[in-house]
């Protein structure tokens, strides 16, 4: 069974140092720990402290891998919505020269404006170890 090391941080937590170490969990105590956390009153806390941040980073130990999700308090609508970046590497072709070189661009599965189930499916996904589904997904949103 894969173990991951947990680390949030708070609005209140101004520096990345700051972050609370949760220290080693399994995939299932990770994805309590992310319908655990107050989301909603933590929005509220970080729009009251301007230049704040909500985040949960999780990194695997095998393979060494890791995922942050970062709550956006700033949206347009009354929904919770999170950013997922990652280390997960992945190698894509690019057209230049109108279309007649292939360039190859190395790049990092990260997704923008997820509501809370896609945030947490995705971090299942991750915590499950199907990292090739994460890299479809990354590819057909881009």
């Amino acid at each position: 069974m894969t173990k991951f090391e947990l680390e949030i941080r708070y609005p209140q937590h101004l520096n990345a140092s700051d972050a609370e170490q949760l220290g080693i969990m399994t995939a299932e105590d990770v994805l309590s720990q992310f319908d655990a956390v107050p989301w909603r009153r933590l929005q509220m806390q970080q729009l009251r402290m301007e230049g704040s941040s909500t985040s949960l980073t999780i990194t695997g130990q095998q393979p060494r891998q890791s995922m942050r999700l970062t709550m956006n308090a700033y949206t347009d609508s009354d929904q919770l919505e999170f950013r997922m970046e990652s280390d997960i590497e992945i190698v894509t072709s690019k057209k230049d020269m109108f279309g007649l070189l292939n360039r190859k661009i190395k790049d990092y599965v990260a997704f923008k404006k997820l509501n809370q189930d896609q945030a947490r499916e995705y971090l299942k996904n991750f915590v499950d170890g199907q990292v090739e589904l994460l890299t479809q997904k990354y590819q057909q949103n881009k």
